[in-house]
């Protein structure tokens, strides 16, 4: 199949650079959507969390690196999977009449609108919904490139509008966090929903470290230190596999200061 976005004669993709080695241009690539992102957490992309907000978000990210970003494809794409026996994911294509790519992103972003973008939910009701939405937004896989980190920040842009803040250290093993998006369409989503359910936690746990902090009129360096020590360790605990315990604000600061008044 010929891939236009490809030059000629090699796997690697045309891109403002010039770069012509797989390896070069993933680490350019790599260093530019990385600095876009944390500039996306201080000031994020305005939308409806619509279609054209997700091409918005790609569009900001990998505008260093490619000019088609926040363009949909032109052309049908495949991905042999290892952890699926080496099949690939059913990418809807952009010219099919069966699965046509706009109206499998018409119909999704439409159930998200449905769930009033996931507002107004208990924590285990917004776990399990993002779950389904997230990996519904992935399998679309409108982009060429780039659609895991695409749709990372957009659900977790949606989840702190919903209340819910996901931490991004979850999410920083790309190998893991887009495996468990292939596992999620196959049926499988317990890696996705594990992923989440630890990114909430991280999420609330500094919430409340950032509380004790304010109970205790803690500032500045001290604060930072505390805080960071406090998320340290919780990650150290992810990273490892232990489950992640998020204590009330109340007797989260009392374990800190049993004395203290509040």
């Amino acid at each position: 199949m010929h891939d236009p976005y490809v030059y000629p004669g090699t796997r690697v993709l045309k891109n403002k650079l010039g770069i012509k080695n797989l390896a070069g241009l993933r680490e350019a690539e790599e260093n530019f959507v990385s600095i876009r992102i944390m500039e996306i957490e201080k000031t994020p992309i305005k939308g409806s969390f619509d279609y054209s907000h997700l091409k918005a978000i790609h569009k900001y990210i990998f505008q260093d690196v490619y000019s088609w970003a926040g363009k949909p494809r032109t052309i049908g794409i495949s991905k042999a999977q290892s952890i699926l026996g080496g099949r690939s994911v059913d990418y809807p294509h952009p010219n099919s009449a069966f699965d046509n790519l706009q109206a499998r992103a018409d119909y999704v972003f439409g159930e998200l609108k449905k769930d009033n973008y996931l507002k107004g939910m208990d924590e285990l009701t917004f776990e399990r919904r993002m779950v389904h939405h997230a990996s519904e937004i992935w399998e679309t896989h409108p982009f060429r490139e780039g659609n895991t980190r695409t749709t990372v920040v957009f659900i977790r842009q949606c989840a702190k509008e919903a209340g819910y803040p996901l931490s991004s250290h979850p999410f920083g093993d790309s190998e893991n966090t887009r495996d468990a998006f292939v596992l999620a369409t196959a049926g499988k989503p317990e890696n996705l929903a594990s992923i989440i359910s630890n990114a909430r936690k991280l999420s609330q746990l500094r919430s409340i470290a950032e509380y004790c902090c304010k109970v205790k009129n803690m500032t500045g360096g001290l604060k930072q230190r505390f805080v960071d020590s406090v998320m340290d360790e919780a990650y150290s605990k992810f990273d490892k596999g232990e489950s992640i315990p998020v204590p009330s604000k109340h007797s989260f600061v009392k374990s800190v200061d049993p004395d203290l008044e509040i």
